[in-house]
């Protein structure tokens, strides 16, 4: 019964890809290290994020390394 109302499109087919890669790599993250290096310019500095890729939605965020008294805003740098 169900297959003859998604074929006569009443019920639309469900995206089980989605939904099987997120149960796939739902606790996999991938972690990389980076420095922006901006000493060339004026009061340029190295500044140090973590980058992490989530492997269930290919989402990422950016979140640089918390200094003391460094006069900038620092943590979240782009959110997922």
């Amino acid at each position: 019964r169900h297959t003859a109302f998604a074929a006569s499109g009443v019920i639309k087919d469900v995206n089980r890809g989605g939904y099987m890669k997120f149960l796939q790599w739902d606790t996999k993250v991938l972690r990389f290290f980076c420095v922006w290096d901006d000493r060339q310019s004026m009061y340029g500095d190295q500044r140090k994020f973590v980058l992490r890729f989530y492997l269930a939605d290919d989402t990422l965020d950016l979140v640089e390394e918390k200094l003391p008294n460094s006069g900038r805003r620092q943590g979240d740098f782009l959110k997922r």
